[in-house]
């Protein structure tokens, strides 16, 4: 997947939206933010595995370009005139597709359109990918996958793992460069730790 650059057109967030929809008649024009897929680093041989990586599932919510903001932990909210370029599901699906080719971890890494050759089923969940507001004004975002490998034919379960990160950001309204540069930064730490785990499990 090509990597794109970051669209910033805004200097600030409003965060006055609820359910997607804005109070302002004259909104700034929508902005599409996309995610980088960490350089996962095993530094061993590659595996003779043919791995097939599921959809992504996502929590209650999240399964939307929309990106979900949580004040006080009580209601899930949207940001005004922000989205991923993607349904988030999508999105990370071909991130954690990008990260397993490039890691050495199989001799080939798809979707579930490419499953006949699969050795291992990979199923991944993000329970959370959020930005909280918490009660001192900060904003936390949070990223938390759980990994399930089973056999392709009798979906036996082979390994369970998980793996959680977050960044704080003390600014009560960011910029959208820094909201997406926290979301990145959390994502790509959650993704390098799970790797690491999986990495372990399939050479086990």
């Amino acid at each position: 997947m090509r990597i794109h650059r970051f669209l910033f057109t805004t200097t600030l967030v409003s965060f006055l939206a609820l359910g997607g929809c804005s109070v302002f008649t004259d909104a700034p024009p929508l902005q599409n933010y996309i995610l980088l897929a960490p350089e996962i680093q095993t530094n061993e041989p590659p595996l003779l595995l043919h791995l097939q990586v599921m959809p992504v599932d996502v929590g209650t919510g999240l399964d939307t370009t929309r990106i979900a903001f949580i004040d006080n932990d009580v209601q899930m909210n949207y940001l005004v005139d922000s989205r991923w370029v993607q349904p988030l599901p999508d999105m990370l699906q071909l991130l954690w597709i990008q990260a397993l080719k490039q890691s050495g971890l199989g001799v080939s890494v798809g979707s579930d359109t490419d499953g006949e050759l699969a050795d291992h089923v990979i199923h991944i969940t993000a329970s959370t990918f959020n930005a909280f507001r918490n009660h001192d004004g900060s904003i936390v975002v949070r990223v938390h996958y759980e990994v399930v490998v089973t056999a392709p034919l009798t979906r036996k379960v082979l390994s369970v793992d998980d793996s959680a990160s977050e960044q704080t950001i003390s600014a009560s309204t960011p910029s959208p460069e820094e909201l997406v540069n926290a979301f990145n930064k959390a994502n790509i730490q959650a993704m390098n730790d799970l790797a690491k785990k999986l990495a372990v499990d399939l050479r086990n």
